[in-house]
């Protein structure tokens, strides 16, 4: 029940950065041609999708290393100084989960 607690509550926080990159995305489908600096805006666009969807991955493929950052664990073994096999699991996620959409992203444009 903590864990479904956790996901919520997870969820909840990223909602918010969700709607802002649905709304920077469906501001730039409906640009003008010729309006200036919209490459800056989709690179924008890009390392905020990156961003907001690495942790969302990260909660759905590493769940325990999402609620191990969400309760302030991470933090509490940062302070202490010692590596764990949470926080091993937790970079190893952490890594995966940003590399995916960025390979993604990376395909997509070439």
């Amino acid at each position: 029940m903590k864990t479904l607690q956790s996901i919520a509550y997870y969820l909840r926080n990223k909602t918010v950065s969700l709607l802002v990159l649905a709304a920077a995305v469906t501001l730039y489908n409906f640009l003008p041609s010729g309006v200036p600096f919209t490459e800056l805006m989709y690179k924008a666009i890009t390392v905020l999708g990156v961003v907001t969807l690495a942790p969302v991955l990260r909660l759905m493929v590493f769940n325990e290393a999402a609620v191990y950052a969400e309760t302030g664990q991470l933090s509490i073994d940062l302070a202490a100084g010692k590596i764990t096999p949470n926080m091993i699991q937790y970079w190893f996620g952490t890594a995966i989960c940003y590399l995916v959409p960025i390979a993604c992203i990376a395909g997509i444009q070439a």
